[in-house]
């Protein structure tokens, strides 16, 4: 009887930290999710940066790739200004 209770106890315990470690990568992925939430919106109002050498302090480099992404998404460059789309120009037909 000792032996499958004492089983029992470890297999808990298992279960146990399997689920803390699940809710640990699920609140660091939920947190970086936010930060690149919150630096989109900064780089929409003129906040901040995707590049060096502007007047705005910089996104960090762990969420540049992430928040460019975003903006490029809704039509925004790394300064928060929309993306300029060239049409191409059609030939006239002869």
């Amino acid at each position: 009887m000792s032996y499958w209770l004492k089983r029992a106890s470890e297999l808990w315990n298992k279960f146990q930290r399997n689920i803390v470690r699940l809710l640990k990568q699920n609140l660091k992925n939920k947190e970086e999710i936010d930060m690149v939430d919150m630096y989109v919106a900064l780089v929409m109002h003129k906040r901040r940066q995707i590049a060096a050498g502007g007047p705005l302090p910089m996104v960090p480099e762990k969420y540049s790739a992430a928040v460019l992404a975003d903006l490029n998404a809704i039509g925004l460059d790394g300064y928060g200004d929309p993306l300029v789309v060239v049409l191409p120009i059609e030939e006239p037909q002869p």
